[in-house]
């Protein structure tokens, strides 16, 4: 009878519906958990985003066609993954970059609140509020000169270039409202 039962056991496990008849499969002992059913996998077809023409118009491509259609498809998909790895490498690179900048401005940030502190308390704060609207003017009055300066550079460059009449006129007003600009800041 244990032969029985364990050929019982085996056809059990394997699925097998014949078992011995003197030993129901149910009353067999079981030494191992039944094993589970593997999932389906779902059937993968072959989906081709550019058809490519047939031959002769009414088959299919014959073996050599095909080996050189595949070969064509591998060669792009590789093209095309040395591309986004190539960009990925030029992301990181930049990310790296943008937070080794974004570090350096908050020590600036922390820098400047520190020597803030420090220049109210030596300078004292009704001394710097008389002070600000100087600065204030000085900021503004560069602001404006740098605005001069690259006007001045794009009316010299256009002339340069043999620019259209439309161009050189639209240069000429862009100066002539940053001259302007830098007039007034002095002016305060």
């Amino acid at each position: 009878t244990s032969a029985a039962a364990a050929a019982g056991v085996a056809a059990s496990m394997l699925g097998n519906s014949r078992h011995s008849p003197d030993v129901p499969v149910e009353a067999a002992p079981s030494h191992r958990p039944e094993p589970a059913e593997a999932p389906k996998q779902p059937r993968l077809d072959r989906h081709v985003s550019c058809p490519v023409p047939l031959s002769d118009g009414v088959g299919s491509l014959d073996g050599e066609e095909e080996v050189e259609t595949e070969e064509d498809e591998i060669a792009t998909i590789q093209r095309h993954l040395e591309e986004m790895n190539v960009a990925a490498a030029d992301l990181n690179s930049v990310q790296e970059d943008l937070n080794a900048r974004n570090a350096e401005r908050k020590r600036l940030v922390n820098l400047w609140a520190v020597g803030s502190a420090r220049l109210v308390r030596a300078v004292g704060a009704e001394s710097l509020a008389k002070a600000t609207p100087h600065f204030e003017c000085k900021r503004r009055c560069r602001a404006a000169h740098m605005a001069v300066e690259r006007a001045s550079k794009r009316f010299m460059t256009a002339l340069e270039a043999a620019a259209s009449g439309e161009e050189v006129d639209r240069l000429t007003g862009e100066h002539i409202a940053c001259v302007q600009d830098f007039q007034a800041a002095q002016r305060e």
